[in-house]
């Protein structure tokens, strides 16, 4: 039983010791994906959040908000379009707001739980130097 012991042993270290190490790649970064604007809803059971993923060789990221229960379970997308982010629960948490380039421009939209349906809130145009609203 020993020698079991000190076989498995030494062969766990030599596996160890031969594991290659290697650098950090570019490609290592796009294949990374990030979270940000975790949100927990108003009751406490679900959170809402923005996930990121790049993709290397069409040097595209697209950003989509997920929902999962609160003990991480049930995870789904609640976008698809690739640029939706910044979520936000409504005060009676039947629905979020957030913030998409659905229609080109970013603009406020509100999901509501009950309906299934997504509604845009806002709509500003881009302004004539791109950085507003032009005015009028």
């Amino acid at each position: 039983m020993k020698k079991l012991v000190l076989l498995l042993t030494v062969m766990i270290l030599s596996f160890q010791a031969n594991a290659q190490k290697r650098a950090f790649t570019i490609p290592d970064v796009y294949r990374i994906q990030t979270v940000s604007g975790v949100r927990l809803s108003p009751d406490g059971t679900k959170i809402a959040y923005a996930k990121n993923k790049t993709d290397f060789k069409t040097v595209t990221s697209e950003t989509n908000i997920c929902l999962m229960d609160s003990d991480g379970k049930n995870v789904c997308s609640l976008t698809e379009d690739g640029g939706s982010f910044s979520p936000v629960w409504t005060k009676d948490g039947r629905g979020l707001f957030f913030t998409s380039y659905l229609n080109g421009s970013a603009q406020v939209y509100r999901y509501s739980f009950d309906r299934n349906y997504t509604e845009q809130i806002t709509d500003f145009e881009l302004g004539v130097d791109g950085a507003g609203v032009s005015p009028d």
